[in-house]
């Protein structure tokens, strides 16, 4: 029987599983939680105090928050870019190097908050679309420098205006008092 069939059932919890000839080391402990009251009597918790399995709600934990407020992010910012094979990750390296002047890969990376391998990753896509070009470090041979081509630089400048236009629509349902509080609070995170 699953855990909701448990509960239906008139249960407070499933039964904890066992592996089979292992004795029951866990026993369920009567600990008052959220659904404890007259209608529903106390949870049962296990004895590292956790809660039935059924008790955790994806929709209220703040990672699966933030990966949809960053989804809903990256589809408004796909839609106003004006350049639909331009990812964020693309454009945040486009407009560092636009603001920053060459840069070496690792400087790049570290600048954007990209890993190596998507570093590396973003920068061939880049060049293959001839927006970019690498060349060695003039003052450390061992080391890559990249650079925005012409084509580049005038992407970057043709499309600023459309990237803030995409900033201004991804907080368009948060008064002003709520943007200044929300890029703090996200910046507390960071």
């Amino acid at each position: 029987m699953d855990a909701s069939g448990w509960r239906q059932a008139g249960n407070a919890a499933p039964p904890l599983p066992t592996q089979p000839g292992a004795a029951v080391r866990a026993r369920p402990s009567l600990r008052p939680g959220p659904k404890a009251g007259a209608n529903h009597g106390p949870v049962a918790m296990d004895d590292f105090g956790r809660l039935p399995p059924d008790d955790y709600l994806l929709a209220g934990q703040v990672h699966h928050r933030l990966r949809r407020a960053h989804q809903r992010a990256s589809a408004i910012f796909i839609d106003l870019i004006g350049d639909h094979q331009l990812t964020p990750t693309q454009w945040g390296a486009l407009a560092t190097l636009h603001a920053e002047g060459p840069l070496s890969q690792n400087q790049l990376g570290r600048l954007t908050y990209m890993d190596p391998a998507t570093t590396q990753g973003v920068i061939l896509r880049l060049v293959e679309r001839n927006l970019v070009e690498r060349q060695p470090d003039p003052q450390d041979r061992r080391r890559t420098s990249v650079r925005l081509t012409r084509i580049g630089e005038a992407l970057v400048v043709d499309l600023t205006a459309n990237a803030a236009a995409a900033h201004e629509s991804t907080l368009a349902p948060l008064t002003e008092e709520e943007r200044v509080q929300f890029m703090a609070l996200l910046a507390r995170l960071m």
